[in-house]
């Protein structure tokens, strides 16, 4: 329900005490802060999060899971003397979603057989793959399984290392996205191992 996916953070003493506030949001769901303060007449405020402003007592968020730690600032501005004080806050984003080896492949070794899972994504809707940043397209020898949600490969190659990244459609009434807490496949240690006295041969095509 909707009551569920907001959270409510409120900046307080915005004439202003220097009070931060370091609090956890979660990828992919909708966060409400507030900026008060005790101006005379009254005051604007001005928001600042990722390079961006906002106008207004309230902003409304909804973090994509991209950034763990994010800065928020805002400003109060005096209506009658322009006096403005600003307060910030450190925001550690909290996702559910992360890329893990399959538990019945969990080593990656060159010429075996893999897969990624992507945990935390919802039975039904849309599943992107990435690596380092660029989308995984499927091929013979790599495919997408359990609607997207698992990359297998069937046999690994040197130039499968990398960054793998997934992302997902929550299921809320928003139905935002979430890039997946990442994973790094690092065949260096596999390479030098086959190439030191193991089997070199590649799987025929």
């Amino acid at each position: 329900m909707a009551f569920d996916l907001n959270t409510i953070y409120t900046l307080l003493a915005l004439a202003l005490r220097g009070l931060s506030y370091v609090g956890r949001v979660r990828a992919g769901y909708e966060t409400t802060f507030t900026c008060t303060s005790n101006c005379i007449p009254g005051c604007t405020y001005t928001w600042l999060l990722k390079g961006r402003t906002f106008n207004g007592s309230e902003l409304t968020w909804t973090p994509d899971g991209l950034d763990r730690i994010v800065e928020l600032q805002c400003t109060a501005v005096n209506t009658e003397s322009g006096s403005s004080k600003g307060i910030t806050t450190i925001l550690e984003v909290k996702s559910s979603v992360s890329v893990r080896p399959s538990p019945q492949l969990p080593l990656p070794v060159l010429n075996q057989s893999f897969s990624l899972d992507c945990d935390g994504s919802f039975p039904g809707l849309p599943v992107i793959w990435y690596k380092d940043g660029q989308v995984v397209a499927p091929d013979a020898r790599i495919n997408l399984l359990e609607h997207n949600t698992s990359l297998h490969f069937n046999y690994l190659l040197p130039s499968d290392g990398g960054f793998y990244q997934c992302e997902v459609t929550m299921a809320n009434m928003a139905e935002s996205k979430v890039i997946s807490l990442g994973y790094l496949l690092n065949l260096s240690v596999a390479l030098a191992q086959c190439c030191l006295g193991g089997n070199t041969s590649l799987p025929a095509r």
